[in-house]
């Protein structure tokens, strides 16, 4: 069971990186839960919040791809630790196009349940990614 749960978080990120949101309606389950505290449509169960959250995204990386580096299954449980990259060339969340490149890196867990995402929760670096689009200024070494 373990591989197949594997595919179908896979198919997931290959569907985002294909623009092919379509596709989360068989990937995902009409009452699916999103625990994510960056995505401001987590509140949308099912497809629909996902595709939200896609449409942003590609709205403001127009050429972001999500690498998928490893994944980790157990019991009806997928760790999959990815890369995003992409080029800043769109609205995100109000903030305006700065076209500068981001590549942040993050973890989603997803509980699959009749061969669909039932649940996920996901965590990447969105200070790295504030940091790199220059929202947030850098960490400096402190003076002693």
């Amino acid at each position: 069971m373990s591989v197949q749960n594997k595919a179908v978080a896979k198919r997931y990120f290959e569907a985002w990186n294909a623009r092919d949101l379509d596709a989360f309606d068989e990937l995902v389950a009409p009452d699916a839960v999103t625990h994510d505290p960056q995505d401001p449509f987590s509140d949308i169960r099912g497809p629909a919040g996902a595709k939200r959250s896609a449409e942003m995204y590609h709205a403001a990386y127009s050429d972001s791809r999500i690498e998928v580096h490893e994944q980790i299954a157990e019991g009806d449980l997928v760790v999959t630790r990815w890369t995003g990259k992409g080029t800043h060339d769109g609205d995100l969340m109000g903030m305006a196009p700065t076209g500068k490149w981001v590549e942040v890196t993050g973890i989603t867990i997803d509980r699959i349940a009749n061969g669909k995402i039932a649940e996920s929760w996901s965590c990447f670096d969105a200070l790295g990614m504030m940091q790199q689009l220059g929202a947030v200024p850098e960490a400096q070494p402190t003076s002693a």
